[in-house]
C-alpha cells in the first residue's frame, strides 16, 4: 500500500501583517460616538494608530533635546 500524505492548504501569507483581536470596555458614549462611522472599528484603529505615532514623536523629541544627568551623591 502507499501512503498518500495530504497537505492541507491554508489561505497563505497575507499581503497586509495580520491584526490582533482585542476585547475592550469602553462606555456607552464613546461607543456611540464611533458608531456614527461607517466603518467604526476602522476609525478606532486609525484614531489610536495616530494616538501612537504622536506619543512616539514626542518621546524621540524629547530624547533628543535631554540631556543625561544622573543625579547620584557624591561620596
Amino acid at each position: 500500500m502507499s501512503e498518500q500524505t495530504t497537505t492541507r492548504r491554508g489561505r497563505g501569507k497575507g499581503k497586509k501583517p495580520a491584526k490582533t483581536l482585542v476585547n475592550l470596555r469602553i462606555s456607552h458614549e464613546v461607543l456611540d460616538v464611533y458608531k456614527t462611522f461607517p466603518n467604526y472599528t476602522g476609525k478606532m484603529r486609525e484614531v489610536l494608530t495616530a494616538y501612537v505615532k504622536e506619543q512616539m514623536a514626542e518621546i524621540a523629541n524629547t530624547a533628543q533635546t535631554a540631556s543625561p544627568q544622573l543625579d547620584l551623591p557624591l561620596e
